[in-house]
This record gives C-alpha cells, structure tokens and sequence, in this order.
C-alpha cells in the first residue's frame, strides 16, 4: 500500500494514473488523484480517431489473453460494444 500511496501522491501534482490495478485505483480515487482503467484509455484513442477500432479490439483481446482471471471475457464484449458504439 505504501507503493501505492507514494503512485497517487505524486502524479497528484503530475496528472493522470493510467492502471488496470483495482487496489491502486481505489487508491488514487481516495486521493483525488485521476486516474483511468486502461480499456478505458483505448475507447478515448478510438473516438479521437488516435486508434482502430479493429486495433483496439484486438489489443483488449491480447489484455484478456494475458490477464484472463481480471480482464474477463465479459469485461471484452462490454469493451467491444463501446467501440462499436463510436
């Protein structure tokens, strides 16, 4: 936790934290430190037309791969129809 403390404490005065860490955003949000999931991230790309969609999708399919157990495969059909949304 300490870790986590010194994380939001300085980007309180630097900006944003961009985790997929459930504890750490807890933290940030206790803080009123910004902070934004990263699947989040990607639909802000996508609608600034900063990142495909296709290119999204498949780096959120990527995410699930690697963090099966956290990024589950309904966290990837919720992400997917937002992309699709925009």
């Amino acid at each position: 936790m300490k870790i986590m403390c010194v994380c939001c404490l300085r980007q309180k005065m630097n900006g944003l934290v961009l985790s997929n860490d459930k504890a750490l955003h807890g933290a940030c949000v206790e803080e009123s430190v910004a902070v934004m999931w990263g699947l989040r991230l990607m639909l802000e790309l996508v609608d600034a037309s900063h990142l495909e969609k296709d290119s999204a999708i498949d780096v959120a399919e990527a995410i699930h791969v690697s963090n099966p157990r956290h990024i589950t495969p309904e966290i990837i059909e919720e992400f997917k129809r937002k992309v699709n949304l925009l």
